[in-house]
C-alpha cells in the first residue's frame, strides 16, 4: 500500500532528523531542555547542515571541529551563502515571531529545511541541471550524447562531468 510506504519513509526521515539534530546539540554543548535565541538556533542549524553536506557524523566530532566545519563551509562548499539564506528564510517562515525556541521548534524548522532543500536551495544540483540541459541533444528528450558529455570538460569547462562510459551505463 502506497500510503503505508509514504508514512514509513516520513517516519524514517523524521527519525534521522531527530538523531542528527540531537547529536548536533550535544556536540555543540547546547541543552536540549532549554529555549534558545535565534542566533544560537542558527548556529545549531548551520552546524547540522554543514555536517550533513560534508557527510560527517557530527556525533564523532569535537565541539571545536564542528564549529570549525560550520565556520569554514563557505571556503569550500559552492553555494553555502545561498544555503544559509534558504535556512534563514525557512526559519523566519516557520518560527514566525518566536524569539526563543525549544528543541521541538528547531526540529520543525530543520524538517522544513530538509523538505525544501533539494527543490529550492541546492545550488550545485541546479548548476548541474543547467549544464546538462545545455548539453541536451536539442530534441527535448533530456538525453545527452556521451561524446558531448565527455567533450564538455574541454569545450565548456564542465570539469565535474568525468564519469566513464561504463559507470554511466
Amino acid at each position: 500500500d502506497l500510503a503505508v510506504l509514504v508514512a514509513t519513509l516520513e517516519n524514517l526521515i523524521h527519525s534521522e532528523v531527530l538523531e542528527r539534530l540531537e547529536a548536533t546539540y550535544k556536540t555543540l554543548g547546547k541543552p536540549l531542555d532549554r529555549k534558545l535565541d535565534k542566533h544560537s538556533v542558527l548556529d545549531i542549524i548551520d552546524a547540522y547542515m554543514a555536517s550533513w553536506l560534508a557527510r560527517y557524523d557530527i556525533s564523532q566530532l569535537s565541539q571545536a571541529e564542528a564549529v570549525k566545519l560550520r565556520d569554514t563551509m563557505g571556503e569550500w562548499k559552492t553555494g553555502w551563502a545561498q544555503i544559509q539564506g534558504f535556512v534563514r528564510s525557512t526559519l523566519h517562515k516557520t518560527s514566525g515571531k518566536l524569539i526563543m525556541m525549544d528543541f521541538i521548534d528547531v526540529t520543525r524548522i530543520v524538517e522544513a529545511v530538509s523538505e525544501g532543500f533539494d527543490r529550492t536551495a541546492n545550488p550545485q544540483c541546479k548548476l548541474f541541471e543547467e549544464r546538462l540541459l545545455d548539453l541536451e541533444d536539442g530534441n527535448g528528450t533530456g538525453r545527452v550524447r556521451l561524446s558531448d558529455f565527455h567533450a564538455s570538460t574541454v569545450r565548456k569547462g564542465y570539469w565535474w562531468f568525468i564519469e566513464t562510459a561504463d559507470y554511466l551505463r
